[in-house]
């Protein structure tokens, strides 16, 4: 995003003092982040942006969409427990090679004690979920408090979420989108509910 301000700046054709930022979702996290670190940002458009931590909303994500799909709720339960284990291994393991081997033990050991399976191993669903729980940005993510960017923005603010988002919860998100900017004081800031709509702004019935 920073690139592309500066390529903006760059050209004739662009007013300089003119140039906004949109974030789609991660693109929403990020925004921000960029906006506090640079004084050439004119306004800010988050689109399904989060206000919650990664792990708050993928434990949100993984309930929701769940349930969307009928899965009864002692196996939610079941898979909030899994991934609350898992996300405990990634928080506290800094060490990459350890991480990647306690991760594979307990999947394995997850996989073998599912009887629903037959107890057999998945091994390309080991080898995903590894990949993607090592991986630098999804560590990251995974702690990052998309507040304090929030609050530091001075600059006008349009969010808007979709009720039907199972991606990044609406009602929770905006709701700590509207407590940052009442703590900032920026009366430029807007966070809007849009109803009936996914987390591609589509028009839904489940999401």
């Amino acid at each position: 995003m920073r690139a592309g301000i500066n390529y903006l700046k760059s050209r004739s054709d662009v007013i300089a003092k003119k140039i906004g930022l949109l974030g789609h979702s991660e693109g929403g996290l990020i925004a921000p982040m960029v906006a506090d670190g640079s004084s050439d940002v004119a306004f800010v458009v988050l689109l399904a942006g989060p206000s919650l931590s990664g792990e708050e909303i993928l434990y949100m994500q993984d309930s929701f969409n769940l349930a969307a799909m009928g899965t009864p709720q002692n196996e939610i339960q079941k898979s909030l427990r899994i991934n609350h284990s898992l996300y405990s291994l990634v928080k506290k393991e800094i060490d990459t090679t350890k991480l990647h081997q306690e991760i594979r033990s307990l999947l394995e050991q997850t996989m073998l004690a599912d009887s629903t399976t037959g107890g057999k191993i998945n091994e390309s669903v080991v080898t995903a979920t590894i990949n993607q729980l090592i991986s630098p940005w999804f560590r990251f993510f995974l702690t990052y408090d998309p507040v304090p960017p929030l609050k530091k923005l001075s600059c006008p603010v349009l969010a808007l979420n979709g009720s039907k988002d199972l991606q990044v919860p609406a009602e929770k998100n905006l709701e700590g989108m509207r407590e940052a900017f009442k703590a900032s004081g920026n009366r430029n800031a807007t966070a809007k509910l849009l109803p009936g709509l996914n987390h591609l702004f589509q028009k839904a019935e489940t999401g």
